[in-house]
Parts: C-alpha cells; sequence; structure tokens
C-alpha cells in the first residue's frame, strides 16, 4: 500500500474506492471484507470447516453478531488502533481526545460480551 499500488487501475476495476481488500474468483470481483468472507463461507462450504448452518434461528443469531461486529465494535476499535497502533508506528502524534473519547466505548462493549 506504500507505493499506492490500490489507487492505480489496475486495483480499481477489483474495489472502485481504491482501498484493501479485493477479491477475485474466476469472473467474480468483491471488495468489503464482510462480502468477501461471506462468499468464501458459502460458495465453499463443503470444502473445509463449516461457517454456516441450515438452522435459520442460529444463522439469525449468527449475523446478529455479525452485525454487533460491524456497527458496534469495528468502528471504535479501528479508531483506537489507529491512534494507539498506527500513529506511533509511523511517527504520527496519538490525538488522546479520540483516545479517551472511544476507550469507555470499548470498554462497555466488552464489559456487555461477558457472560460471567
Amino acid at each position: 500500500m506504500g507505493a499506492g499500488e490500490h489507487k492505480k487501475e489496475h486495483f480499481l476495476c477489483l474495489n472502485p474506492f481504491g482501498q484493501v481488500p479485493a477479491f477475485e474468483d474466476g469472473d467474480l470481483k468483491l471488495f468489503e471484507s464482510r462480502a468477501i468472507t461471506n462468499y468464501i463461507a458459502y460458495d465453499y462450504a463443503d470444502k473445509g470447516t463449516q461457517l454456516t448452518c441450515k438452522d435459520t434461528k442460529k444463522m439469525a443469531i449468527i449475523l446478529v453478531w455479525m452485525e454487533v461486529e460491524a456497527q458496534q465494535y469495528d468502528p471504535v476499535a479501528s479508531k483506537l488502533v489507529w491512534e494507539l497502533g498506527v500513529k506511533p508506528l509511523v511517527g504520527m502524534d496519538t490525538d488522546t481526545a479520540i483516545v479517551e473519547e472511544n476507550e469507555p466505548k470499548q470498554l462497555r462493549f466488552l464489559m456487555s460480551m461477558r457472560t460471567d
């Protein structure tokens, strides 16, 4: 990504937003990680670990938690990873206001996952 390959025409044919990931399987081109993983789970279901189920109620619960990850966990976790992980790694200053805003959100989310 440092060389900007993801912004060049050959990659933009796979992901029009010029972002990673992009996936190609024959004539199918997909982008967005959740779409890619769903495609793999269904299309390759008989070729390895079963990631889907035929029981619609169980599958609905799986889909709920996939949405929770996408809507609740990922937005906050991404901000924290950027501020606390990536920025220091590349010599940028961490925005402490963003960290202070998002750490409590992440803690609330993680505490809601406790089962004990």
